[in-house]
């Protein structure tokens, strides 16, 4: 990978551009829960070790990896799959990296997260393209428990963020203007609720609300711990 992945380990966490692009489940028909963790980064394709934040509903969880292959959109470079397994059963959260050995050394400050939204919204081609690069008798790594959370992290916090925004794809012409959206969201980054906060154009309020819940998004992240948050979204009439 790239020099300009250099993490600093005296200051505040540097943003590691190495992310989690996708996670998808892997049917092993053993106890836990099995997952496939795909890396990217906009700095090109490369190998990268370090280690993977997991929260779910039951806990937070680490995940080592050695010499993986990066790849970066349009995810044509080789693939290569971070096999884990939890020790029970439950939802994801999110995942993020929040450790690189190599190349430099040193903690992430949260740069990007995979929360189960995105892959929900993935294309078929690419989908495929990610269970095909999963073994088929894979030896999946046993993901640690964190018992303390608060004490472990050193990947920072993160507020709320759009991670995939959807078009409206209805509403009057004639009604220009944006359309500020409220949106709570859970600690799986799922809607719980939108609601209309202020509106330029009101013809169009329906319109913004469905495009919000279509749209992907990100939750504020606290000492590692994804938490429910109120974010605005702004949807442009023009």
């Amino acid at each position: 990978m790239p020099a300009a992945l250099a993490v600093s380990t005296i200051s505040e966490p540097a943003i590691c551009p190495v992310a989690v692009f996708a996670v998808l489940p892997v049917a092993t028909g053993t106890p836990g829960a099995t997952y496939a963790a795909f890396l990217s980064s906009p700095e090109g394709p490369g190998r990268a070790s370090g280690t993977l934040w997991v929260n779910t509903r039951g806990g937070a969880f680490s995940v080592p990896f050695t010499g993986r292959e990066v790849t970066n959109a349009p995810y044509t470079a080789a693939l290569d799959p971070i096999v884990f397994t939890l020790p029970e059963a439950g939802a994801l959260d999110n995942v993020f990296v929040s450790q690189l050995d190599d190349p430099t050394p040193g903690p992430c400050r949260i740069y990007n997260t995979w929360v189960p939204g995105i892959t929900t919204h993935m294309r078929d081609d690419l989908r495929d393209r990610l269970h095909g690069a999963i073994p088929a008798a894979p030896v999946p790594i046993a993901a640690l428990r964190i018992d303390d959370p608060d004490a472990a992290c050193r990947s920072g916090d993160s507020s709320a963020m759009t991670a995939l925004a959807v078009p409206p794809r209805n509403g009057p012409i004639h009604d220009p203007g944006r359309v500020f959206v409220r949106v709570r969201l859970a600690a799986d980054s799922s809607v719980l609720d939108a609601r209309v906060s202020h509106s330029e154009a009101v013809m169009n309020n329906l319109a913004a609300l469905d495009a919000t819940r279509e749209s992907i998004f990100i939750t504020q992240t606290r000492a590692c711990r994804p938490q429910s948050a109120d974010y605005t979204f702004i949807v442009i009439f023009q």
